[in-house]
């Protein structure tokens, strides 16, 4: 782990990073959205969960496409994952 997605608030802007420090397999991950506010959330058992980072604020409408995708930050290598029990929860 080590890091947050890159975020970016407006369209063409510069992404950035949080650390978030490491974590032992398996990891459970959890982002919420309240609004245009965006949290993400770790847990080592899928209970109890923490806040990695701080929350962002990124404007966004009512409706987006969600995606999961993995990288390692270099191009002299391939990143691998493995994705599982992911759902999907609206309000």
């Amino acid at each position: 782990m080590g890091r947050i997605p890159p975020t970016r608030t407006n369209t063409g802007a510069s992404s950035s990073y949080q650390s978030v420090g490491s974590a032992t397999l398996p990891y459970w991950i959890k982002l919420t959205r309240s609004g245009n506010v965006f949290s993400m959330y770790g847990s080592t058992t899928g209970v109890n969960w923490t806040l990695l980072g701080t929350s962002q604020t990124i404007s966004m409408a009512p409706s987006v496409y969600i995606g999961l995708a993995v990288s390692n930050r270099t191009t002299s290598s391939l990143a691998t994952a493995t994705f599982d029990s992911v759902s999907l929860t609206t309000p």
